[in-house]
């Protein structure tokens, strides 16, 4: 999981600015193990997108929406704009353009 404060989990507890007209951004490269396959010295490469992690869990849009979520959550409770400034994963991962 990113250790950012603009990564989706930080909605969970991110509190609305008290003055009008902002934007909140958010940025995403989860999980690492595919959006940064073989960047450094012994990442593995082949996870796939859509695939099976590591730990099991499938890695699709049903997994890819569980991670936005809380910034879903805080975009309804608060009539918030969302920018989603950073997304993406290396260009060699195997479904990266999906």
């Amino acid at each position: 999981m990113s250790a950012s404060t603009s990564a989706p989990y930080a909605f969970t507890y991110l509190s609305p600015l008290a003055i009008d007209d902002v934007v909140y951004s958010v940025r995403m490269y989860d999980p690492g193990t595919f959006t940064h396959q073989g960047v450094g010295p012994g990442d593995p490469l082949g996870q796939t997108y859509t695939g099976v992690l590591k730990d099991g869990e499938t890695l699709d849009k049903e997994w890819l929406r569980r991670q936005l979520a809380p910034v879903r959550d805080f975009q309804l409770r608060h009539h918030a704009r969302i920018l989603v400034g950073e997304f993406s994963a290396i260009c060699w991962a195997p479904g990266a353009d999906n």
